[in-house]
């Protein structure tokens, strides 16, 4: 049974009291964290650990990936890390064992860190550290709460995102937290964002424990009647269709990752869209490539709702038309010698970066040299 005190009060107590034992000084902290977002909050603290400020007792992360035909296996980029500083590493399937909750109690930390993780700490962790466990999450809680929450920003249109350092408890990303910080969220890629987003988290978790420690740690409870929640994106949340506005398909590029990719079909070939951007200014006929010989595009293209395929019913090449003089055609594809072009329902994308199925990433323009779309090419969905 989960210790009725820090039901009711989320550690509150028992922060008062370790706050008095240890005179606001040394916390003595375990990190637990696993991708990459999660290097830069260890590094924070190994910086701090030096000075002398806090302790990293030690660091867990989830067990060795394995991929490729032999099966190699892959430390996690936390892993990597704290094997280079020297610093005591586990590597649990769960935290649910008994004999890995015993060693966690053994270390005897006075908080746990926890950053993209990915594994659920159960009630009897949660109760081990006097000061509690604290989240570094990617988001402005309560908004957009779980596993997803930058790439739930990102479809969402949100204007701003950010960083919020909570309390952990039994439910999911719902504690109280001390410390939130903002960044816009502009045309920025998943990637990006959660770069800047480590990085603030970091700089933040530091002066969060510093807080906590001196007992001068302001908690806010959440607002339940703002909570969204951020469930793990689907591949087909983030496929390309012509169909789709201009906004939104910017949108499903930035929020892809290689887990989830954004793909479509052009000419019959599949490929990751990896990114993507708004046509800035209006190809030429004459900069037209050997390798898509005129500005082409469907004129009225028909789609079959059940596959979202394209139907093209004319084709006309930039003798007849251009971009500017014709309204944006879903299904459209146009190459230049720079840029390779689609059209969406309201207007036209350029594929800066693409993955061809079979192949590595490569520039838009130079996949559509190397496969040399003919006159008639138009796109659809994969």
């Amino acid at each position: 049974m989960r210790d009725p005190d820090f039901e009711s009060g989320i550690l509150a107590n028992n922060r008062t009291a370790s706050t008095a034992s240890n005179g606001g000084g040394s916390i003595n902290v375990i990190f637990m964290g696993t991708p990459e977002f999660a290097v830069s909050a260890l590094r924070a603290l190994v910086s701090v650990r030096q000075s002398g400020s806090h302790q990293i007792l030690a660091v867990y992360t989830r067990s060795d990936s394995v991929s490729g035909r032999g099966g190699t296996r892959r430390p996690s980029p936390v892993a990597l890390l704290a094997s280079e500083l020297g610093i005591e590493l586990h590597k649990p399937q769960t935290l649910r064992d008994s004999a890995v909750i015993e060693g966690i109690a053994e270390l005897a930390p006075d908080i746990i860190v926890v950053a993209a993780y990915g594994l659920i700490l159960p009630p009897e962790v949660l109760a081990i550290p006097r000061f509690g466990c604290v989240n570094i999450h990617a988001s402005l809680l309560p908004r957009w709460r779980g596993a997803a929450p930058v790439e739930r920003a990102i479809l969402a249109g949100d204007a701003e995102t950010g960083v919020s350092i909570m309390q952990m408890e039994a439910g999911l990303d719902t504690g109280p937290y001390c410390a939130q910080a903002t960044v816009s969220v502009d045309d920025r890629s998943r990637a990006d964002l959660l770069g800047s987003l480590a990085e603030l988290g970091a700089h933040m978790l530091v002066d969060a424990l510093d807080a906590i420690g001196q007992g001068t740690a302001a908690w806010v409870v959440q607002d339940e009647t703002l909570a969204t929640y951020a469930e793990k994106i689907t591949k087909a949340e983030v496929t390309l269709f012509p169909e789709l506005t201009l906004e939104d398909g910017l949108r499903r590029v930035r929020a892809s990752s290689p887990q989830a990719p954004s793909r479509l079909q052009l000419a019959g070939r599949l490929a990751a869209v990896t990114e993507m951007r708004r046509l800035a200014s209006q190809p030429s006929a004459h900069d037209a490539s050997s390798g898509c010989t005129q500005l082409t595009y469907n004129i009225s293209p028909k789609y079959t709702p059940q596959t979202h395929n394209v139907v093209p019913t004319h084709t006309s090449s930039a003798h007849d038309a251009s971009p500017e003089s014709t309204p944006p055609r879903p299904g459209a594809v146009l190459c230049s010698k720079r840029e390779l072009i689609i059209g969406l329902s309201d207007g036209y994308a350029v594929l800066e970066r693409v993955r061809p199925d079979g192949k590595g990433e490569m520039a838009g323009a130079d996949w559509a040299r190397g496969a040399r779309f003919d006159d008639a090419v138009t796109w659809g969905g994969p």
